[in-house]
């Protein structure tokens, strides 16, 4: 299934629709701001959050035809943006970034010509490589480094969004950055091909170019629901009537919900009525540590993706997880601990799961199992903001699970006697 995408859109919007990164609601708002304003695609992307400028680099950079050979968030060198001044950089879309031997690193914007590369060649004396960034970039370091008038709102958006790095701490560049394998931010970019993964369970999990629920779509047969009980509790029908529809135009951030202390845990799922009431539990407890909240059920023998919400996160992408329980990836890791805290082991696996959480790599999770007796109920995976309090919330998160136990056992016999 793929998304109708409307000719009249600009390339870059079209390429991230194409690639499940915009969801359609996301998509008309975003082309309607931008249509009736004077501000960049760009601008309304990173404002709203549904892109990190990593990604957004990665899409520029494909769109211009250049290839990536440098890093584009090293901060340019003094001596490197001396080399021409303000008037010239704004005329031809150019800033000299890095100064090495007969080289020049030099920031570009897609638009901008061969031809002001060369005129910049002539003028400095030294062979020009070109590094692709977004436009609120280019304008910021005009201001930067050259005095240039900057727009207040670009300026404060700036401010928030556009960080350096330096040099001595460059990764890789990214053209040897294999999309599938490494990942710069919760979006990543395209995934649209399973095959560079070694393991074959990868291939079991959502693509990113899905922008609809996998799960309604789902093969039922293959997940027979046979524990006594649970499944009042977690059939697969209540799947098939959960309407998730689209995600709305910003993720909800978990900072958002009201937070839960520990006298608290009891009085509030003594009030819990029905199944669907649970997220909000979890989301209330990640509102002072966590940056996103994924939450699975246990069906037999697999994981089934319910529903989750945060920053960079999508649901839909979150329904769209069926996997075994047993296997080599940190959904099992936080079955067998119980509760978890720390970094996943490093598999293809473990980082198609990160990104379907919202996460990176490199991010700590903590997640924690909720049990009937001693069968897994719900897995809860959140991706830590915080590590400062999370000795406290660790502890936390073990109360509300032990206690939603026998919530859960509450609404099972509540659904038996109706």
């Amino acid at each position: 299934m793929k998304n109708v995408i409307p000719d009249k859109y600009p390339p870059l919007i079209q390429n991230l629709t194409q690639d499940g990164i915009l969801l359609p609601t996301q998509v008309s708002t975003i082309y309607n701001l931008y249509r009736n304003s004077k501000y960049s695609v760009e601008y309304f992307l990173l404002s709203l959050d549904l892109i990190s400028e990593n990604t957004l680099q990665l899409y520029l950079q494909d769109l211009s035809g250049f290839e990536s050979l440098v890093n584009p968030f090293i901060k340019p060198s003094t001596q490197a943006t001396a080399l021409i001044d303000g008037d010239f950089a704004l005329e031809h879309k150019l800033i000299p970034q890095q100064i090495d031997g007969n080289s020049c690193n030099v920031l570009i914007l897609p638009e901008t010509d061969n031809s002001s590369l060369e005129l910049l060649r002539e003028k400095i004396g030294k062979y020009c490589i070109p590094e692709v960034i977004c436009l609120i970039r280019f304008k910021y370091l005009l201001h930067l480094f050259y005095d240039q008038t900057i727009d207040p709102r670009i300026l404060k958006l700036a401010q928030q969004k556009i960080h350096f790095i330096s040099p001595e701490n460059t990764l890789e560049p990214a053209a040897n950055f294999i999309p599938e394998l490494e990942m710069f931010d919760p979006f990543t970019g395209p995934v649209n091909d399973p095959k560079f993964a070694k393991s074959e369970l990868i291939s079991k999990l959502p693509l990113l170019n899905f922008t609809y629920s996998i799960i309604n779509n789902a093969d039922r047969e293959i997940i027979p629901v046979q524990t006594e009980g649970m499944s009042d509790f977690a059939d697969t029908k209540n799947f098939d009537e959960h309407e998730s529809g689209f995600s709305s135009l910003k993720s909800h951030s978990l900072d958002s919900y009201q937070n839960i202390e520990l006298d608290e845990i009891s009085s509030i799922l003594s009030m819990v009525q029905t199944r669907n009431d649970l997220p909000n539990v979890f989301y209330r407890f990640g509102s002072r540590a966590m940056r996103t909240c994924s939450l699975l059920t246990c069906i037999d023998d697999y994981l089934m993706g319910w529903e989750g919400t945060g920053l960079g996160l999508l649901p839909q992408r979150i329904e769209g997880i069926i996997i075994p329980q047993e296997g080599d990836h940190l959904i099992n890791t936080i079955l067998q601990e119980k509760t978890f805290f720390g970094k996943p082991s490093s598999n293809p696996v473990n980082k198609r799961l990160m990104m379907l959480f919202g996460g990176d790599p490199a991010d700590f999770i903590l997640g924690t199992t909720v049990f009937i007796k001693d069968r897994p109920v719900i897995v809860v995976v959140y991706i830590v903001d915080d590590e400062s309090i999370i000795e406290d919330e660790v502890f936390r998160l073990q109360q509300i699970a032990e206690n939603m136990s026998s919530c859960i056992i509450r609404l099972i016999k509540k659904h038996k006697s109706s």
